[in-house]
């Protein structure tokens, strides 16, 4: 079983504000046990083979992935080329992806930014998972709409940290049985082979973060879907 998290910003994505760099985001997914991880950065592909080979020698392999705004909304794609994930315009394009080789997944579906929302039947066929987002407390949990319809389509249940913030990361991640390399964690994902490790976060916790991004969405130049 890999420790994977696979929604992950640092300092080198260009529309978000990020206190820490890929190679620190890496020293600490390696402090806490993690074999998987992605950089998710805004409608950018990080790629750094000197990264990839410092996770490598940490026990982590990197899947490529992008989280692409598209209608106003957030989806991750992983395993895709830029220039295709660039052409995607609208939430119908996501079936020209769509491959073995790569993976889709809605994130924070049914939280307050940039999120599918109820949309998300409608397009449930180019899906391939749905993120268990770890912006959650024992009062206050969204994640309970997106468990619904992930039990309603047979759609696995993917736990990823969105890390803005080292602290935010080891509460919320997904446990793959597969084989250590790319196409092994996808396929992996695909089949439901995973099981999601969770707790929810203080209520203190959870604000500050929200406000964070509340605050910092204006200044990234990312627009909240109406």
């Amino acid at each position: 079983m890999l420790k994977a998290d696979m929604h992950m910003h640092s300092k080198e994505d260009k529309k978000d504000m990020v206190g820490y760099t890929a190679k620190e985001l890496v020293d600490h997914l390696a402090s806490l046990n993690f074999d998987v991880m992605a950089f998710t950065f805004h409608d950018q592909s990080f790629k750094s083979e000197e990264i990839v080979e410092y996770a490598k020698s940490k026990g982590i392999i990197v899947i490529p992935g992008i989280e692409r705004r598209i209608e106003g909304v957030d989806i991750l794609m992983y395993n895709v080329e830029h220039d295709k994930a660039m052409k995607v315009k609208t939430l119908k394009d996501l079936k020209n992806i769509k491959s073995e080789k790569s993976l889709i997944i809605a994130p924070h579906p049914f939280f307050f930014i940039s999120s599918i929302g109820k949309d998300i039947e409608e397009y449930i066929n180019y899906i391939d998972g749905i993120e268990h987002s770890a912006y959650y407390t024992n009062l206050l949990n969204r994640n309970k709409p997106a468990l619904k319809i992930a039990k309603k389509y047979h759609k696995p249940m993917v736990g990823n940290s969105d890390a803005h913030y080292l602290y935010q990361i080891g509460t919320n991640y997904t446990w793959v049985d597969a084989e250590k390399n790319i196409e092994g964690v996808i396929r992996a994902i695909k089949k439901n082979k995973i099981q999601l490790n969770t707790q929810p976060i203080s209520l203190f916790k959870f604000i500050k973060i929200f406000a964070n991004l509340i605050f910092l969405a204006p200044l990234k130049g990312l627009k909240r879907k109406a």
